[in-house]
């Protein structure tokens, strides 16, 4: 039963559970081997899992860091691609011909296509006006109707559930 999944395992105990039913609830010899090993493989599979799932929340939490660290390091270099980029324009800026030639460079300045900027919107005629509307659910009192018992068209109520891992004594895993 190593090889065994735990939802392999579950199905065991149920045809376990029917077979001690069949039998009036006497606990055969036969049986009561089958259920210890049952058990004993469920308990070594919860262990198992649990070593694994211990070792990709490490795991996750040691990439998010380094992808943290990462994301702040690009940001610094962008930063200071920026700040160069800033400096060399001005540079080219105060040359006499608007151009800084190096053996494998050049840098110049060329206009960019124009951009709108707005300066009064209340003065912008009607026709280069964009209505735009948005509405959003209030869920925080949408969920406390729905808790109340009161039906709100549109929505339900949903129950998810989540996995807890505790750590129990160690007699009380039976």
């Amino acid at each position: 039963m190593t090889n065994t999944s735990l939802i392999e395992l579950n199905l065991e105990f149920s045809k376990y559970i029917e077979a001690l039913e069949s039998g009036g609830g006497e606990l055969s010899p036969e049986l009561e081997d089958q259920l210890i090993t049952i058990e004993q493989a469920i308990i070594q599979k919860a262990d198992s899992a649990h070593w694994v799932l211990a070792k990709l929340e490490a795991e996750a939490e040691f990439f998010k860091s380094q992808a943290d660290r990462l994301i702040k390091f690009s940001k610094v270099c962008q930063n200071a691609h920026e700040r160069l980029k800033d400096r060399i324009k001005v540079a080219v800026q105060a040359s006499p011909d608007n151009i800084i030639q190096g053996e494998t460079v050049a840098f110049k300045l060329r206009n960019n296509p124009g951009s709108v900027v707005i300066v009064d919107e209340s003065k912008v005629p009607k026709e280069y006006l964009e209505t735009v509307i948005t509405t959003k659910v209030n869920k925080k009192q949408a969920k406390e109707d729905l808790q109340a018992g009161i039906p709100v068209p549109g929505l339900r109520l949903e129950i998810g559930q989540s996995l807890q891992i505790t750590r129990p004594s160690k007699g009380a895993l039976k």
